[in-house]
């Protein structure tokens, strides 16, 4: 569960380099396993990052979240349709947006 990991900036690497590794064995997934794993991951991860609190938030890479969100758009290419996926990376990146705006420790 996401609330098990640690937050923290190389946390979120570890995070960023675990979605890359499946990302690059989704060729051989068997399909009911990719049903079911891919969508969990993706929500962990998104869970992950929402989760933070503003101090652990701050120290994360926003280049990392990115890339992050690239490969999980890879890995859903595999199991969901491109709409459903323009739209749950659509409500991550307002989430995470809102998250940016309301962080008292970062730059406005």
């Amino acid at each position: 569960p996401a609330e098990d990991l640690p937050k923290s900036p190389l946390a979120s690497k570890i995070v960023l380099s675990l979605v890359q590794m499946v990302a690059e064995c989704t060729e051989v997934l068997d399909d009911d396993f990719a049903a079911s794993y891919v969508p969990t991951l993706q929500e962990s991860v998104f869970e992950y990052f929402l989760r933070m609190n503003n101090r652990q938030f701050k120290g994360v890479n926003r280049v990392i979240v990115t890339r992050t969100c690239v490969q999980l758009e890879h890995l859903l290419t595999r199991v969901s349709s491109d709409d459903a996926i323009r739209e749950l990376l659509m409500r991550f990146d307002l989430a995470y947006s809102l998250k940016l705006i309301r962080c008292p420790f970062l730059p406005r």
